[in-house]
């Protein structure tokens, strides 16, 4: 796979998730290098055609975003939010944080291979490395970061999604979804000043596209919301809400797409505290709307 160049010095290696490089003259800058043996054949061919030392950046401790790195292919410093570096350099910690349970390694309950990976740099969102500006994108993980060249393109992580993924999850992941959102209205104030906006896992967006993807996910966020205060106007467990929002989505029921799920759940219900109360019956925690 060939890489397409987005600006002066700024390329994508297409895929989901996508990969974005910076060339600085000295040094290459690797953004999320992503998962699986054929794109690290891919990627490390494309960096050694630099010829230049290389820095790995990660935005966020999904493993997706960097678990070719345990294959030894790339070996350059590697920086992450020292927000997400604990999770990042410790599995248990990234698998509990996102699947709610504590679950081994190597659970088939897991999407991808769950790596270790040790941080040799850990930078503070809304800082810099090097010519790269770090853009504060919490939601989708605590210390999740976007990337902004000097050239204009907004790599931004999985704040927010294409079409493709928002249909297959219906619910978009997000640890924290106010905060999420939250991030997504951060962007709205960068779009005129950017070329491009390259979401993880979907197409690059420019010009007034960069406007509806944002709304389009901000739209899929805020009508998941309005439909979990209409549901829980009857009390429900987590699996109950996680069952009836995949219904409405048309999203498949695997048992790792619910895991997923029942992990958004929460971070809604967190976010709904002050409307929210918690039942018990037949011996199962339920939620419900507050009775006033």
């Amino acid at each position: 796979m060939a890489l397409d160049k987005l600006g002066d010095n700024t390329y994508i290696l297409r895929g989901s998730p996508s990969t974005l490089i910076y060339d600085d003259g000295d040094l290459v800058y690797i953004v999320d290098p992503g998962h699986g043996r054929k794109r690290a054949k891919q990627l490390s061919k494309h960096v050694d055609s630099f010829s230049k030392p290389h820095v790995i950046l990660i935005t966020h401790y999904h493993s997706d975003h960097y678990s070719l790195l345990s294959l030894g292919r790339l070996k350059g410093r590697i920086a992450a939010s020292d927000i997400d570096e604990p999770a990042i350099r410790n599995a248990r910690i990234r698998i509990a944080l996102t699947f709610g349970l504590p679950l081994m390694a190597d659970d088939p309950l897991l999407l991808y291979e769950a790596s270790e990976v040790e941080v040799d740099v850990t930078v503070k969102p809304g800082s810099r490395l090097g010519p790269l500006k770090l853009i504060p994108l919490p939601g989708h993980t605590l210390g999740q970061i976007g990337v902004l060249s000097p050239d204009g393109i907004l790599y931004a992580a999985d704040s927010l999604f294409g079409d493709k993924v928002l249909g297959n999850y219906g619910v978009p992941y997000h640890l924290d979804p106010c905060m999420a959102l939250e991030s997504l209205k951060s962007l709205y104030k960068l779009v005129d000043s950017i070329s491009a906006l390259v979401p993880s896992h979907g197409p690059l967006a420019s010009g007034d596209n960069m406007y509806r993807l944002i709304e389009l996910n901000i739209e899929r966020l805020e009508d998941a919301w309005r439909l979990i205060s209409e549901l829980l106007s009857e009390p429900l467990s987590i699996s109950q809400l996680a069952g009836r929002l995949a219904s409405n989505y048309n999203v498949d029921l695997s048992p790792p797409i619910l895991l997923l799920l029942e992990t958004a759940i929460r971070g809604y219900l967190a976010c709904m505290r002050d409307q929210v109360e918690v039942v018990v019956e037949g011996a199962m925690l339920k939620w419900r709307l507050q009775r006033r």
